[in-house]
């Protein structure tokens, strides 16, 4: 018994949801209907493409393995970055007026500020420009921000 005899004369709407082999016939929703094929020429078959042949997600989707690393290399400098505000900050509030001079309280704002501003250039390189929540999380304070961007003789 061939393909046609066990369909009968379906139309191509009812043939496009089952699946085809020289073998046997599936459809999607079960095994109604399974028939062994003796005529090959008479079964209409899909061929899958290997997988290396076929284009990647990444690819559709524009991201590519080039893509990929300059992303990775972006979140590992803005996690270094974090680092240094994170340092500068430190340093900034460990400062006591009676053990240190002003000279250094100065010295410690202008690298917190230094440190902040190159964080948030980074930040916009990876494209995020609000600043606001980095500013909360890390506690940077106003004498700091009113710094940024300053250049010193």
């Amino acid at each position: 018994m061939g393909l046609k005899e066990s369909y009968g004369a379906l139309p191509r709407a009812e043939m496009a949801g089952k699946v085809h082999s020289p073998a046997l016939s599936i459809s999607k929703t079960g095994l109604d209907k399974v028939v062994a094929c003796a005529d090959k020429e008479s079964v209409p078959m899909s061929v899958r493409p290997p997988q290396s042949f076929r284009q990647s997600q990444e690819d559709r989707n524009g991201l590519n393995v080039l893509e990929y690393e300059l992303m990775s290399e972006r979140a590992d400098s803005l996690g270094r970055h974090g680092l240094k505000v994170e340092a500068a900050l430190a340093a900034l509030k460990a400062w006591t007026g009676d053990r240190q001079s002003a000279q250094e309280r100065e010295k410690l704002l202008n690298d917190a500020s230094d440190a902040v501003w190159a964080f948030f250039i980074q930040r916009e390189i990876c494209g995020m420009r609000n600043n606001r929540d980095a500013i909360q999380r890390y506690g940077i304070p106003n004498e700091v921000i009113a710094r940024l961007g300053a250049i010193r003789k």
